[in-house]
């Protein structure tokens, strides 16, 4: 299977052009903000880094969550070399995409899934009060 090539479909540019016109901002300001976003988000991270199983996570509303997890060291066979291999503590990236944008990708699925699951939470509902 041939690798696969990104499409790039919003450019730093389009993205500003686009934020300004639907917020009525200048282009200027939209930079700003645009360029201070990722700036905040990763130093709320690295103030909070996560210790033991937990997960600090920074949402972004409408788009999705960011977040960080931390790993503990592991020991691993290399399937090449046959020898253990010892893979430290790290921290590792997530991001858990918005409800919103599942259902506009996948209106069907995604609506038909959620109606399952309002009606499983209203029956345990129904037979606690039973």
């Amino acid at each position: 299977m041939a690798a696969s090539k990104n499409r790039v479909l919003l450019n730093k540019d389009a993205l500003v052009e686009g934020v300004s016109k639907v917020s009525g901002e200048t282009k200027a300001a939209t930079v700003r903000v645009l360029d201070a976003v990722p700036n905040v988000v990763i130093d709320t991270i690295l103030k909070n880094l996560p210790k033991g199983d937990e997960v600090v996570a920074v949402p972004i509303p409408g788009f999705g969550t960011l977040g960080v997890k931390h790993v503990d060291k592991c020991v691993r066979m290399n399937n090449i070399t046959k020898q253990e291999q010892v893979i430290p503590a790290h921290y590792v990236p997530t991001f858990k995409i918005s409800r919103a944008i599942k259902v506009e990708l996948n209106p069907d699925t995604v609506k038909a899934a959620g109606k399952k699951a309002a009606s499983g939470s209203a029956n345990i509902a129904a037979k606690k009060s039973a």
